[in-house]
């Protein structure tokens, strides 16, 4: 198999631990509809953007609201949370393991269906912008995960063919478009993503603290 030369990170559920604050802002607007979707329901959209979930939640409960401008209240109400907050919510052990993919691998990408303003706040915030020279945010593309293209898009920006990227992702979307873009992914166990299907990954793990990656990279060369 091909040499992993660049690593992809998702950024909800695997950078920052946003999906509680995602998940109570979209429970938020659709109580303002009358509307009491179950948590799990909300969650199988993790990994998709914004726009598309509500998209489909307009159709599916027949909201008196375009998804359009859903989607732009969704997202004003996260800008403010964020920009209000101290102490964003980093994913235990991830900056280690983003410190130890630059050494290791040293060319680094962000693919995010949150938008762009969300990705700069996050990483400025976190101090992690350094890391993400080239980042992809699916609010921009014609298609979102759990189609490929925000991967394909990433591995454009990094020169680097996408049967040599790893992707680090923590939904079942994540996870299909990373391999649908043929590319290798590791599927991270986040108990506040929900019950996410990562099956499809090359390995899944639930612990940054515990997975070691410059032993999974040597074993993966070597299969």
């Amino acid at each position: 198999m091909p040499k992993i030369e660049a690593i992809i990170f998702d950024m909800d559920g695997v950078i920052i631990d946003s999906e509680p604050i995602h998940l109570e802002i979209v429970k938020e607007i659709t109580r303002e509809h009358n509307l009491d979707i179950a948590d799990a329901e909300l969650q199988s959209y993790v990994g998709s953007s914004t726009l598309e979930m509500w998209a489909d939640l307009v159709q599916r409960y027949g909201v008196d609201e375009s998804p359009e401008n859903l989607a732009n209240r969704t997202k004003d109400r996260i800008t403010s949370h964020y920009k209000s907050s101290d102490n964003l919510p980093d994913v235990s052990g991830v900056k280690d393991l983003i410190n130890k993919s630059r050494q290791t691998v040293k060319n680094l990408a962000l693919a995010s269906s949150s938008s762009m303003e969300h990705i700069n706040i996050v990483l400025d915030k976190l101090k992690l912008t350094p890391y993400f020279s080239r980042r992809v945010s699916g609010a921009d593309l014609a298609r979102s995960k759990p189609d490929p293209m925000i991967f394909i898009k990433a591995s454009e920006l990094l020169e680097t063919p996408p049967s040599s990227c790893l992707v680090i992702e923590d939904s079942y979307n994540g996870v299909t478009a990373a391999k649908a873009a043929g590319m290798t992914c590791i599927g991270y166990r986040n108990e506040h993503s929900g019950d996410q299907n990562l099956s499809q990954a090359d390995l899944i793990i639930d612990d940054f603290n515990l997975f070691n990656l410059e032993s999974f990279l040597s074993t993966f060369s070597e299969s």
